[in-house]
Protein backbone atom coordinates (compact mmCIF):
# COMPACT_ATOMS: atom_id res chain seq x y z
CA UNK A 1 0.00 0.00 0.00
CA UNK A 2 1.44 3.27 -0.91
CA UNK A 3 0.57 7.12 0.68
CA UNK A 4 0.37 9.54 -2.05
CA UNK A 5 1.63 13.05 -0.52
CA UNK A 6 2.36 16.24 -2.59
CA UNK A 7 5.19 17.80 -1.50
CA UNK A 8 8.00 20.56 -2.15
CA UNK A 9 11.24 22.01 -0.49
CA UNK A 10 11.77 24.77 -2.72
CA UNK A 11 11.81 28.17 -1.21
CA UNK A 12 12.59 29.62 -4.66
CA UNK A 13 16.17 30.96 -3.96
CA UNK A 14 19.44 29.41 -5.09
CA UNK A 15 21.08 29.72 -1.52
CA UNK A 16 17.95 29.22 0.83
CA UNK A 17 18.54 29.64 4.69
CA UNK A 18 17.18 26.91 6.90
CA UNK A 19 14.47 28.61 8.01
CA UNK A 20 12.91 29.60 4.92
CA UNK A 21 9.21 28.34 3.72
CA UNK A 22 9.20 26.44 0.97
CA UNK A 23 7.07 27.89 -1.88
CA UNK A 24 3.64 25.05 -2.09
CA UNK A 25 3.73 26.37 2.28
CA UNK A 26 4.07 30.00 1.48
CA UNK A 27 0.99 29.69 -1.68
CA UNK A 28 -1.02 27.24 0.93
CA UNK A 29 -0.69 30.12 3.63
CA UNK A 30 -1.19 33.64 1.60
CA UNK A 31 -1.99 32.91 -1.51
CA UNK A 32 -6.34 32.64 -1.82
CA UNK A 33 -5.54 31.77 -5.68
CA UNK A 34 -3.50 29.00 -5.03
CA UNK A 35 -6.05 27.67 -2.10
CA UNK A 36 -8.59 27.43 -4.38
CA UNK A 37 -6.13 25.63 -7.30
CA UNK A 38 -4.68 23.13 -4.67
CA UNK A 39 -7.97 20.76 -4.30
CA UNK A 40 -8.87 21.07 -7.58
CA UNK A 41 -5.13 19.85 -8.75
CA UNK A 42 -4.64 17.08 -6.36
CA UNK A 43 -8.05 16.10 -7.57
CA UNK A 44 -6.77 15.90 -10.92
CA UNK A 45 -4.16 13.63 -9.95
CA UNK A 46 -6.07 11.26 -8.59
CA UNK A 47 -8.76 11.40 -11.27
CA UNK A 48 -5.51 10.44 -13.30
CA UNK A 49 -4.65 7.11 -10.91
CA UNK A 50 -8.26 5.53 -11.45
CA UNK A 51 -8.02 6.02 -14.83
CA UNK A 52 -5.08 3.79 -14.78
CA UNK A 53 -6.32 1.47 -12.16
CA UNK A 54 -4.13 2.73 -9.35
CA UNK A 55 -6.56 1.92 -6.02
CA UNK A 56 -3.95 0.45 -3.81
CA UNK A 57 -3.13 3.76 -2.51
CA UNK A 58 -4.26 6.40 0.23
CA UNK A 59 -4.07 10.21 -0.08
CA UNK A 60 -2.52 12.47 2.33
CA UNK A 61 -2.97 16.01 2.09
CA UNK A 62 -0.06 17.84 2.26
CA UNK A 63 3.74 17.25 3.51
CA UNK A 64 4.45 19.32 6.89
CA UNK A 65 1.93 21.68 6.07
CA UNK A 66 3.35 25.25 8.17
CA UNK A 67 0.51 27.53 9.20
CA UNK A 68 2.40 27.57 12.62
CA UNK A 69 3.16 31.53 13.68
CA UNK A 70 6.45 31.98 14.78
CA UNK A 71 7.43 28.47 13.14
CA UNK A 72 7.11 26.86 16.74
CA UNK A 73 3.63 27.37 17.59
CA UNK A 74 0.10 28.64 15.64
CA UNK A 75 -1.09 31.91 15.78
CA UNK A 76 -5.04 32.31 16.71
CA UNK A 77 -6.45 31.02 13.66
CA UNK A 78 -3.66 29.70 11.60
CA UNK A 79 -5.28 25.64 12.14
CA UNK A 80 -8.62 26.81 11.11
CA UNK A 81 -7.26 28.18 8.11
CA UNK A 82 -5.25 25.12 7.16
CA UNK A 83 -8.47 23.02 8.40
CA UNK A 84 -10.57 24.92 5.48
CA UNK A 85 -8.50 24.13 2.98
CA UNK A 86 -7.70 20.63 3.45
CA UNK A 87 -11.13 19.96 3.93
CA UNK A 88 -11.62 21.65 0.37
CA UNK A 89 -9.26 19.25 -1.12
CA UNK A 90 -10.68 16.27 0.80
CA UNK A 91 -13.93 17.08 -0.22
CA UNK A 92 -12.72 17.69 -3.95
CA UNK A 93 -10.78 14.16 -4.12
CA UNK A 94 -14.05 12.26 -2.91
CA UNK A 95 -16.28 13.59 -5.92
CA UNK A 96 -13.49 11.88 -8.08
CA UNK A 97 -12.80 8.70 -5.59
CA UNK A 98 -15.74 8.29 -2.92
CA UNK A 99 -14.03 5.41 -1.32
CA UNK A 100 -10.59 6.62 -1.39
CA UNK A 101 -8.85 6.63 2.24
CA UNK A 102 -7.81 10.01 3.84
CA UNK A 103 -4.80 10.95 5.81
CA UNK A 104 -4.74 14.50 7.42
CA UNK A 105 -1.63 16.37 8.06
CA UNK A 106 -0.89 18.15 11.37
CA UNK A 107 0.63 22.08 11.05
CA UNK A 108 3.68 22.92 12.39
CA UNK A 109 5.21 20.88 10.15
CA UNK A 110 3.55 17.57 10.97
CA UNK A 111 4.21 18.81 14.64
CA UNK A 112 7.39 18.42 14.67
CA UNK A 113 8.08 22.16 15.03
CA UNK A 114 5.58 22.19 17.66
CA UNK A 115 6.60 19.14 19.88
CA UNK A 116 10.52 19.67 19.33
CA UNK A 117 10.44 21.55 22.17
CA UNK A 118 9.29 19.29 24.76
CA UNK A 119 5.10 20.15 24.76
CA UNK A 120 3.13 17.01 25.60
CA UNK A 121 1.99 15.12 22.78
CA UNK A 122 -2.02 15.60 25.07
CA UNK A 123 -1.85 19.09 23.48
CA UNK A 124 -2.53 17.68 19.86
CA UNK A 125 -5.85 19.49 19.42
CA UNK A 126 -3.53 22.40 18.93
CA UNK A 127 -2.16 21.18 15.71
CA UNK A 128 -4.50 18.77 14.35
CA UNK A 129 -7.30 19.59 12.54
CA UNK A 130 -10.38 17.31 12.43
CA UNK A 131 -13.19 16.03 9.87
CA UNK A 132 -16.14 14.80 11.62
CA UNK A 133 -17.92 14.69 8.87
CA UNK A 134 -15.82 12.27 6.84
CA UNK A 135 -15.24 8.84 7.20
CA UNK A 136 -11.76 6.66 6.84
CA UNK A 137 -9.68 10.01 7.70
CA UNK A 138 -6.33 9.03 9.30
CA UNK A 139 -4.47 11.89 11.68
CA UNK A 140 -1.04 12.11 10.33
CA UNK A 141 2.28 13.72 12.56
CA UNK A 142 5.76 13.19 11.98
CA UNK A 143 8.20 12.50 14.72
CA UNK A 144 11.64 14.06 15.01
CA UNK A 145 11.62 15.15 18.34
CA UNK A 146 14.18 15.75 19.83
CA UNK A 147 15.92 16.93 16.91
CA UNK A 148 19.33 16.31 17.83
CA UNK A 149 18.64 12.76 18.00
CA UNK A 150 16.56 12.12 15.16
CA UNK A 151 18.70 14.73 12.62
CA UNK A 152 22.09 14.46 13.84
CA UNK A 153 24.62 15.45 11.46
CA UNK A 154 22.12 14.90 8.62
CA UNK A 155 20.27 18.00 9.03
CA UNK A 156 20.77 21.59 8.54
CA UNK A 157 21.78 21.66 11.95
CA UNK A 158 25.78 21.40 12.12
CA UNK A 159 27.78 19.41 14.82
CA UNK A 160 31.62 19.56 15.24
CA UNK A 161 33.19 16.56 13.73
CA UNK A 162 33.39 13.68 16.08
CA UNK A 163 30.34 14.68 18.01
CA UNK A 164 28.56 11.51 19.28
CA UNK A 165 24.33 11.97 20.20
CA UNK A 166 23.57 8.72 21.84
CA UNK A 167 20.18 7.08 23.00
CA UNK A 168 19.15 6.54 25.49
CA UNK A 169 20.33 9.89 26.84
CA UNK A 170 23.55 11.34 27.39
CA UNK A 171 24.52 14.80 28.25
CA UNK A 172 25.88 16.73 25.23
CA UNK A 173 28.28 19.49 25.58
CA UNK A 174 27.00 23.16 24.24
CA UNK A 175 30.28 23.20 22.85
CA UNK A 176 29.95 20.44 20.48
CA UNK A 177 27.57 22.93 17.92
CA UNK A 178 28.58 24.82 15.29
CA UNK A 179 25.22 26.83 14.31
CA UNK A 180 22.80 28.48 16.13
CA UNK A 181 20.24 25.43 15.13
CA UNK A 182 22.67 22.81 16.54
CA UNK A 183 22.72 24.74 19.71
CA UNK A 184 19.24 25.41 20.54
CA UNK A 185 18.50 21.14 19.53
CA UNK A 186 21.20 20.49 22.09
CA UNK A 187 19.40 22.17 24.73
CA UNK A 188 16.68 20.22 23.64
CA UNK A 189 18.00 17.14 23.79
CA UNK A 190 19.72 17.81 27.27
CA UNK A 191 16.09 19.05 28.61
CA UNK A 192 14.32 16.06 26.85
CA UNK A 193 16.69 13.50 28.20
CA UNK A 194 14.83 10.85 25.76
CA UNK A 195 14.88 7.03 26.58
CA UNK A 196 11.97 4.64 27.31
CA UNK A 197 9.87 6.34 29.32
CA UNK A 198 9.62 9.54 27.15
CA UNK A 199 8.77 7.20 24.24
CA UNK A 200 5.73 5.07 26.36
CA UNK A 201 4.72 9.07 27.38
CA UNK A 202 4.73 10.44 24.00
CA UNK A 203 2.75 7.58 22.41
CA UNK A 204 0.12 7.21 25.78
CA UNK A 205 -0.49 10.56 25.05
CA UNK A 206 -1.23 10.43 21.69
CA UNK A 207 -3.12 7.11 21.61
CA UNK A 208 -5.23 8.60 24.71
CA UNK A 209 -5.87 11.32 22.50
CA UNK A 210 -6.96 9.53 19.55
CA UNK A 211 -9.63 7.35 21.74
CA UNK A 212 -10.94 10.44 23.51
CA UNK A 213 -11.51 11.69 19.82
CA UNK A 214 -12.30 8.49 18.25
CA UNK A 215 -10.11 8.58 15.69
CA UNK A 216 -7.03 7.05 14.34
CA UNK A 217 -3.45 8.62 14.84
CA UNK A 218 -0.04 7.52 12.71
CA UNK A 219 3.38 8.43 12.28
CA UNK A 220 3.52 8.72 8.76
CA UNK A 221 7.43 9.78 9.06
CA UNK A 222 9.91 8.97 11.46
CA UNK A 223 13.65 8.23 11.18
CA UNK A 224 16.86 8.10 12.81
CA UNK A 225 20.33 8.99 10.56
CA UNK A 226 23.13 6.13 9.41
CA UNK A 227 25.58 5.99 12.39
CA UNK A 228 27.88 8.10 10.03
CA UNK A 229 26.04 11.01 10.97
CA UNK A 230 26.77 11.04 14.46
CA UNK A 231 24.16 7.68 16.33
CA UNK A 232 25.89 4.93 17.04
CA UNK A 233 24.43 1.48 15.58
CA UNK A 234 23.27 0.20 18.81
CA UNK A 235 22.08 3.10 19.69
CA UNK A 236 20.08 3.67 16.82
CA UNK A 237 18.07 0.28 16.83
CA UNK A 238 17.26 0.56 20.47
CA UNK A 239 15.61 3.86 19.74
CA UNK A 240 13.63 2.49 16.61
CA UNK A 241 12.82 -0.76 18.91
CA UNK A 242 11.66 1.22 21.59
CA UNK A 243 9.76 3.74 19.53
CA UNK A 244 7.74 0.42 17.61
CA UNK A 245 7.34 -0.91 21.29
CA UNK A 246 5.53 1.79 22.72
CA UNK A 247 3.41 2.19 19.20
CA UNK A 248 2.04 -1.08 19.74
CA UNK A 249 1.14 -0.84 23.28
CA UNK A 250 -0.59 2.38 22.36
CA UNK A 251 -2.05 1.15 18.85
CA UNK A 252 -0.48 4.18 16.60
CA UNK A 253 1.33 2.95 13.43
CA UNK A 254 4.62 4.25 12.50
CA UNK A 255 5.70 4.62 9.11
CA UNK A 256 9.58 4.88 8.59
CA UNK A 257 11.16 7.36 6.06
CA UNK A 258 14.22 6.95 3.92
CA UNK A 259 14.90 3.46 2.92
CA UNK A 260 17.77 4.33 0.95
CA UNK A 261 19.45 7.29 1.71
CA UNK A 262 20.87 9.48 4.81
CA UNK A 263 18.13 7.94 7.01
CA UNK A 264 18.15 4.48 5.51
CA UNK A 265 17.81 1.52 6.21
CA UNK A 266 21.29 0.38 5.91
CA UNK A 267 24.03 0.77 8.74
CA UNK A 268 26.45 1.78 6.21
CA UNK A 269 28.29 5.08 5.39
CA UNK A 270 25.55 7.02 3.33
CA UNK A 271 26.24 8.61 -0.03
CA UNK A 272 24.62 11.11 -2.03
CA UNK A 273 24.79 9.36 -5.42
CA UNK A 274 24.53 5.89 -4.83
CA UNK A 275 21.35 4.23 -2.95
CA UNK A 276 21.99 2.12 -0.32
CA UNK A 277 20.25 -1.13 -0.25
CA UNK A 278 22.72 -3.00 2.07
CA UNK A 279 19.75 -3.27 4.74
CA UNK A 280 20.75 -3.71 8.31
CA UNK A 281 18.98 -7.45 9.22
CA UNK A 282 18.33 -6.14 12.82
CA UNK A 283 16.57 -2.79 11.45
CA UNK A 284 14.55 -4.76 9.63
CA UNK A 285 13.56 -7.52 12.40
CA UNK A 286 12.44 -4.44 14.42
CA UNK A 287 10.26 -3.25 11.96
CA UNK A 288 9.04 -6.94 10.45
CA UNK A 289 8.13 -7.62 14.81
CA UNK A 290 6.29 -4.15 14.46
CA UNK A 291 4.26 -5.69 11.62
CA UNK A 292 3.55 -9.01 13.73
CA UNK A 293 5.88 -11.17 11.58
CA UNK A 294 5.75 -14.36 13.54
CA UNK A 295 9.21 -15.84 14.67
CA UNK A 296 10.94 -12.40 14.47
CA UNK A 297 13.22 -11.29 17.53
CA UNK A 298 13.58 -7.61 17.61
CA UNK A 299 16.21 -7.76 19.58
CA UNK A 300 18.22 -10.05 17.63
CA UNK A 301 21.69 -7.93 16.86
Amino acid sequence: HVIVVPFNFSTGSAEPHAGDTPLLHRALMEDAGFQQFYPRFVAAVVSEFKKRNLTNFSLQSANEPRFCGDGQRPNKGDLAKWQAVERAEFDAVRKVAPRLSLISSAICTAGVSYFDGGRSYAELGNVMPFHQELDDVTYSLHLYSPGALFGAGAANDRFKPGTVIHYPYRKLAASSAENDGARSLISDYNKTKVGPKFFDKMFDDIGAFAKTRGVRIMLTETGIPKPDFGVPREDRIRALRDIIGASRKADVAVTYFDAAGSWGLSSCPASDKVPDHRFDPAVLNVFAWGNDIVGVDPDAP
